[in-house]
């Protein structure tokens, strides 16, 4: 049988002509490619009502298919013995179907068969031949890898100067502009001489073999000039048989060590990037986890070392090249050390699952992570650049990789290939990704012409691609970050290099805390690990909000960067300086965490809570309803129609509990996730604390216990039900016995973010039968540890009297009322306020990390009584809600909202509010973290946002540096 040759016509008018005899089976698209698939596709049964068979003239048969989809089908002349098969294109977008022509040997009746079912016949109508349109279809990109077919050759060729890449001298690699016809391409190569021997359809370029220019690599740049020259031709550019790739790191500049208290002020080089990027505060809003929808990220470079603890459960694939695809070398570079462990190294910043045991959290901790390596083993391609072209980038645009990292530079400075590797980066970009370059550490590079005028370099293509994408296509642009490097005082770091106008954030670079590939700490610097911090916050971004484009990320990246911050003087929002000691004077900002994260919170309704206000309405006992201050408005959660009021919130801003009840928030609502029968619920920096009441009654009092358990997901942490009162007195009452209505009141009981230790208001009590016993009773504060150790007593108030007259009570002992307490987001230390009736009040700070111990002497703040005390995350200070003591005169009783000085407890703030002392000051917003005005940009200048009420923050402390 002959071969048949597929040859089809989109919306022609074919009926014209009936000139030339043929005995061939030819294929036409009219001036157009068929479009890929562009619809859904048809079910089995339908299909082939999509496809219309009609006899032309001559021997010839045209076939219509409707169908948005590429459709194989078979044919026969029947009882001739003549069979084929034809690929109908699909249905152009601009036309009803498309057309295919085919023409037998054989005269007689031609029958179509799918999947091998006959669906249609259609006889031989006995006409003159006729002649076809000349064939415009674009030749088909060969699916087979170039270097399956490719044999040795010995026509190779190096730039001048250039001792690691090598060309093929007489085959390049082409790319048409996608408006170019068929016509044009075939005239190209028949004028040329020209064969297509491979292809790669994700990059959609062919691989075309020509006469050997000649021995020089100046012959090789005229062929390709005389190619380029050619109309239609995007680039055009000689196949690479070896090419380099390298990274930009530097080496580590010394040991590494830390502990809890390392996040504390301005940290060690374990914990330093972290808090310079407010990452501690972010992971109390956004970490992957908590039921987020993981973001699909990526890193590009060269090996990664899978086994280790950061990558456990967010490892989903590693792509290398192979020997059955691509022309294979020895890897002489994997020996360094630092790329040995580079790829290990940022990844480990990007994510990370915040409790392993090397002690390196990462920005994100749930993850759906590709690892699309340069190497296998210890080889890589020998042509890195026809790798990263066409099956990295392909395979993170198929794999819907959202936000992918690359601290690596890849392919010569050759003009042509930096536009062959700009094709491949638009690609992916325009398919909604966002491509995150480390604009490397190359101190005399400070301008986009600097960079794009380098040549002869082997390793720098992918750089000077991003480049012309940043200065040519707005579009792309939006998908393309460009990441410098800072100090550890967070000014911009010299040796890095700095692409004016296209450097838009910058990142910690010097002294890092990350993984070497074998597992262990290093520090080490370099822009490559700068870009990992970004696409970190990406990521977080990302998993917050799953809609999000690469635009947007981008947007609330650079923008969250310059939001303003709470002033710890004066608890003021200011505005966030750019980086000092930028080129040329331009304003950029250090990457924020945190500010990107809770600006995305603000102005996104339905996003998981981050330092938004949540004005809780009621008083301080008895809470009714509770309202998120966002952007767009108020944001009222009401579950079956009842309010609730939020007490507790969880990491990640997802969970949250009122008392015995619990929400989730669940497709941008808050719904409720049941009750946990009769357990209060307090979220703690990382755990979950679970406190019960438990009532028995004697034969005079009513008794009511505290008891405890502790959830945590590292098991060695957990503790069931503990009664952590019952070496009490008899005839317990107060406080907790609020809780039998479940109307818990956080104020009395309080749970360090550790979990290592509950804070205790109680009443020892005999009021019940004054006619056996006079009415006598105390009064106690106490901090009780949960594992182990000392109960210490900070306030006790003992009475007694006659039980006929209330007024004849007494006091026998100290004069002390009572107090409140606000723990330091790390655990380790604590402010108490100690109230006197007879005194004014004392505002004292506590330690709990090596012994409970007073610091300092306290300060007197008046003759006041703290209805809340709250520890601002953000602002490192102390919020409080006062109110002036029973014995003020009644016309100068007043409530008051008030910053104070974590150090001297000094005033730094004042509001005062209506209210007090008998009918309780109003129960208003406290915050860990106060949202600045900057965020809003239709807020009147000057105004604040209120913060938000008791919120915890998870630090991402390793297994091994947690209390026990």
């Amino acid at each position: 049988m002959p071969a048949a040759i597929v040859r089809s016509a989109a919306t022609l008018g074919l009926e014209r002509a009936m000139l030339v005899p043929l005995a061939l089976v030819l294929s036409l698209v009219a001036c157009q490619e068929p479009e890929q698939t562009t619809g859904p596709s048809l079910s089995q049964a339908a299909l082939p009502k999509s496809i219309t068979l009609t006899y032309i003239c001559g021997n010839s048969f045209r076939v219509r298919n409707t169908n948005p989809n590429e459709i194989t089908v078979t044919w026969d002349v029947y009882q001739k013995g003549e069979t084929g098969t034809l690929v109908l294109p699909a249905k152009p977008s601009s036309a009803p179907y498309s057309e295919t022509y085919f023409t037998t040997v054989n005269k007689g009746t031609v029958r179509l068969f799918l999947d091998g079912v006959l669906f249609q016949t259609k006889a031989n109508g006995n006409k003159p031949v006729c002649e076809l349109p000349a064939d415009t279809t674009r030749p088909a990109i060969p699916a087979s890898g170039l270097f399956d077919l490719l044999p040795e050759s010995t026509f190779v060729a190096s730039p001048p100067g250039d001792s690691v890449t090598v060309y093929y001298r007489n085959v390049f690699a082409i790319r048409f502009d996608d408006s170019t016809s068929g016509t044009t391409i075939r005239n190209l190569l028949q004028s040329m001489h020209g064969e297509i021997i491979a292809g790669a359809a994700g990059a959609k370029e062919y691989k075309v073999r020509f006469p050997d220019p000649g021995p020089t690599y100046q012959a090789v740049d005229s062929l390709g000039a005389a190619i380029i020259s050619w109309p239609g031709v995007k680039y055009a550019v000689p196949v690479l048989r070896q090419t380099g790739a390298g990274v930009y790191s530097r080496r580590p500049v010394e040991g590494l060590g830390g502990s809890r208290h390392d996040w504390l002020g301005s940290g060690t080089d374990f914990t330093r990037s972290r808090l310079q990027v407010r990452a501690p505060l972010a992971w109390g809003c956004e970490t992957g986890t908590y039921g987020a929808t993981k973001p699909r990220i990526g890193v590009v470079d060269f090996q990664i070392n899978p086994t280790l603890a950061n990558f456990e459960d967010q490892l989903v694939a590693t792509i290398e090249p192979t020997a059955a695809t691509f022309r294979m070398k020895p890897s002489t570079r994997l020996s360094d050390p630092v790329i040995h462990s580079h790829g290990t190294s940022v990844s480990a910043i990007l994510l990370g699952n915040g409790d392993d045991s090397a002690a390196a959290p990462g920005m994100v901790w749930g993850a759906d992570f590709t690892f699309l390596a340069l190497s296998n083993g210890s080889q890589e391609p020998e042509d890195m650049v026809e790798y990263f072209v066409t099956k990295l980038l392909p395979e993170a645009t198929k794999r819907g990789i959202r936000v992918l990292v690359s601290s690596v530079v890849i392919g010569p400075s050759q003009p042509q290939q930096v536009l062959r590797i700009q094709e491949a980066i638009k690609t992916y970009v325009d398919s909604g990704g966002l491509f995150i370059q480390a604009v490397g550490n190359f101190a005399g590079i400070r301008t986009p012409e600097q960079l794009l005028a380098i040549q002869g370099s082997s390793e720098i293509a992918n750089a000077q691609a991003m480049a012309r994408l940043f200065q040519s296509s707005p579009q792309s642009r939006s998908g393309l970050i460009f990441v410098g490097g800072t100090r550890e005082n967070g000014k911009f770091w010299e040796e890095g290099s700095y692409l004016g106008g296209m450097t838009e954030i910058l990142a910690p670079a010097t002294r890092i805390a990350t993984l070497a590939f074998d597992g262990h700490l290093q520090t080490d610097s370099g822009t490559s690990l700068s870009a990992p911090f970004v696409g970190g916050v990406a990521a977080q971004l990302l998993a917050m909000d799953p809609s999000l484009t690469a635009a947007e990320l981008k947007e609330y990246v650079i923008r969250g960067a310059a939001v303003s911050r709470e002033d710890p003087a004066t608890g003021d929002s200011v505005a966030t300086q750019a980086v000092e000691h930028v080129p040329n004077g331009e304003s950029v900002h250090q990457l924020d965490a945190y500010g990107s994260l809770k600006l995305l919170s603000y102005e996104r309704p339905g996003t998981p809570l981050c330092g938004l206000t949540i004005t809780n309405t009621g008083n301080a006992w008895y809470q009714v309803q509770s309202v998120i201050q966002r952007k767009g408005g108020p944001e009222q959660v009401s579950v079956g129609g009842q309010p609730v009021a939020f007490t507790s919130i969880a990491q990640g801003g997802r969970l949250a509990a009122a008392g015995i009840d619990q929400y989730r928030l669940s497709g941008g609502e808050w719904v409720g996730a049941g009750s946990t029968s009769g357990d209060a619920i307090v979220f703690l920096e990382q755990d979950t604390a679970y406190l019960r009441p438990v009532e028995s009654n004697g034969p005079l009092w009513v008794r009511t216990d505290l008891q405890v358990r502790l959830g945590s997901p590292d098991a060695s942490r957990r503790f069931g039900p503990t009664n952590i009162t019952q070496g009490f007195p008899a005839n317990l009452a107060g406080a907790q016995y609020y809780w039998a209505s479940a109307w818990y009141t956080p104020e009395l009981v309080s749970v360090s973010p550790t979990g290592d230790w509950v804070y205790l208001e109680y009443v020892w009590d005999f009021n019940d039968d004054c006619s056996t016993r006079p009415s006598e009773g105390e009064e106690f504060r106490v901090l009780i540890p949960l594992r182990g150790g000392q109960t210490q007593e900070f306030s006790k108030r003992s009475w007694s009297g006659g039980c006929p007259d209330p007024n004849s009570l007494h006091i026998t002992s100290t004069p002390a009322a009572g107090g409140r307490i606000a723990w330091r987001d790390d655990g380790e230390e604590f402010y108490y306020a100690r109230e006197y009736y007879d005194a004014n009040t004392r505002l004292e700070r506590w330690t709990v990390g090596n012994g409970v111990e007073q610091v300092g002497s306290g300060h007197d703040v008046g003759p006041l009584t703290f209805d809340a005390l709250v520890w601002s995350q953000e602002g490192g200070r102390l919020l409080s809600r006062e109110r002036t003591f029973w014995y003020v005169p009644y016309s100068e009783q007043a409530c008051y909202n008030r910053v104070r000085a974590s150090g001297a407890a000094g005033v730094i703030a004042s509001s005062a509010a209506e209210g007090n002392y008998e009918n309780i000051c109003p129960d208003v917003p406290l915050a860990a973290a106060r949202l600045a005005s900057a965020l809003g940009r239709n807020r009147a200048p000057g105004t604040t946002v209120r913060p938000t009420i008791n919120r915890r923050y998870p630090l991402g402390i390793p297994r091994s540096m947690r209390a026990n």
